[in-house]
Formats: structure tokens, C-alpha cells, sequence
């Protein structure tokens, strides 16, 4: 509980410690719905999902997809983010894919990888991501790969700071990568819960041309547009992880100050 109460008061400085133990227990209350979630989603009917988990402008998708470019989904540990892995359902234009950490244990392993895949979308260990990738790329139908990407790098791969929630924080940069090399379009979802256990997930296009826009720019824009969704419905957020582990440099400040300027 401390880093959550710790994440949230620094996130929200303007907050008094109430409205903080507020959001606090929101958190933790929205966590065990969410778990409870997860468990339904091994056998919640097509039919069921499709009604708790709506996409509400899958042709903007569709609509990129069948203009034969690939696109870069890129969203947040936010809301039923797992659910996300339903979106076969609305649509059958394109392959979904999703990055995954493989588990130690093989049979939860296999277990996660089922669950995700379950109606459709294609799991892609994130080790072989750039081979698996480039594979999917040759297929005839185009594919759209999700990438969580508001976690945090490590040390050693964090090339770029940015300020998210009144913050210095180390940002991961692979999919912007990947995303300028593969020419894919970079789209944001955007998910919000409407009423208790329901969702709706709407598609926002940062660039059908990513190679116009620098890896940090690209960046920039999706913990803009990730901090705002943040901001509507903070609970939401996975609050327990530790965001803001790593200590920027004077260097990475003053990179920080230099784009703000």
C-alpha cells in the first residue's frame, strides 16, 4: 500500500491526504473486480464479452488495414487492458496481435498464452518480437500489434525522459522503434469504463506516417494522450507498480526542461 499511496500523492500533489486515501481505496477496490475479471475471461461467451467490451470505431482500423498498411497499437496498464485480446471479435480485416513476457512456470505459460488467444489474437513472446513481427508483416492479411507501453525500462535500455504525471520518467522506446523501421501507423487506445464491469475502447491516430515524427515525439504523444485517460478515471491505472524507481540525471532533467522550453 505504501507505493500505491506514494505513486498517487506524487501524481497528484493538488490533492489533500483524503482525496488520496480516496483514490487509494478506489484503487485497491477496482483491482479485485478487475482480478475477478480476468478469471470470467476463461469462459465469458463471445456473445457476453461483446456486450462488457465494446470497440465503438473498429473501422478506424479496418480502415488503415485495408489500405495495406500495418499498424502499432500502443496503450496503458489501464482498465481491463487484458480484454483488449477480445478484439477478433469485431473484426476479421485484420490479425491482432499481442506482446507477452514468457512465464517460468510452462503450464501457467500456456495457460496466459490460451487465455490471450482465446478468440483470435496472436501471442507473440516479446523476445522474438522483431522475427515474429516481420513474419506477420509478409502474411496477405495486415496486422495490428499491441504494445503496453507505459511500464518502465530498465537502467540500461532507458534512452529517453519525458515529465507524465508531474513526474521525470524513464519511457520504453522499442515499439516507436519498431513502429518507424516497420512504417506502421501508431494508434492509441483509449479505454474507459462506463458503468461497473463494462468498457469501451476507442481508437486514436497519432500518424498513419510514423517516420515524420522522431522516436520521442511518438513517445511524447502517447503519455500525453496516455495521461489524460489517466486523469478522467485515475483509478483505473495500475498504481502498485513501481513507475518512478529509477532517479533522473541532471542530463536527463535538462533534456526534460529543453523540450518543455
Amino acid at each position: 500500500m505504501d507505493l500505491v499511496r506514494n505513486n498517487i500523492s506524487r501524481a497528484f500533489p493538488e490533492k489533500s491526504r483524503e482525496e488520496q486515501n480516496i483514490l487509494v481505496n478506489k484503487f485497491y477496490r477496482y483491482m479485485g473486480r478487475m482480478i475477478m475479471e480476468s478469471i470470467e475471461f476463461l469462459f465469458i461467451s463471445p456473445r457476453r464479452i461483446k456486450r462488457k467490451f465494446v470497440f465503438d470505431n473498429i473501422e478506424v482500423i479496418e480502415e488503415i488495414c485495408s489500405k495495406g498498411q500495418n499498424i502499432t497499437v500502443v496503450l496503458g496498464h489501464y482498465g481491463n487492458w487484458e480484454w483488449v485480446a477480445s478484439v477478433p471479435l469485431w473484426s476479421d480485416k485484420f490479425t491482432a496481435v499481442t506482446l507477452y513476457k514468457k512465464l517460468k512456470n510452462e503450464r501457467m505459460d500456456k495457460l496466459f498464452r490460451n487465455i490471450r488467444g482465446r478468440f483470435g489474437t496472436v501471442c507473440v513472446e516479446k523476445k522474438n518480437a522483431l522475427r515474429e513481427i516481420l513474419t506477420l508483416q509478409k502474411a496477405s492479411k495486415p496486422n495490428a500489434t499491441a504494445y503496453i507501453a507505459d511500464q518502465t525500462p530498465t537502467r540500461k535500455n532507458t534512452r529517453y525522459w519525458i515529465m507524465f504525471l508531474n513526474q521525470p520518467t524513464a519511457v520504453i522506446s522499442g515499439w516507436a522503434t519498431l513502429a518507424r523501421r516497420l512504417d506502421n501507423a501508431v494508434v492509441y487506445l483509449d479505454l474507459r469504463e462506463t458503468k461497473k464491469g463494462h468498457y469501451t475502447v476507442h481508437f486514436d491516430i497519432i500518424t498513419k506516417d510514423p517516420n515524420s515524427m522522431s522516436e520521442l515525439d511518438l513517445i511524447e504523444k502517447f503519455m500525453r494522450k496516455m495521461e489524460q485517460t489517466i486523469y478522467r478515471q485515475p483509478e483505473l491505472w495500475l498504481w502498485s507498480h513501481d513507475r518512478w524507481k529509477h532517479k533522473p540525471t541532471p542530463n536527463d532533467i535538462d533534456s526534460i526542461n529543453k523540450r518543455q522550453a
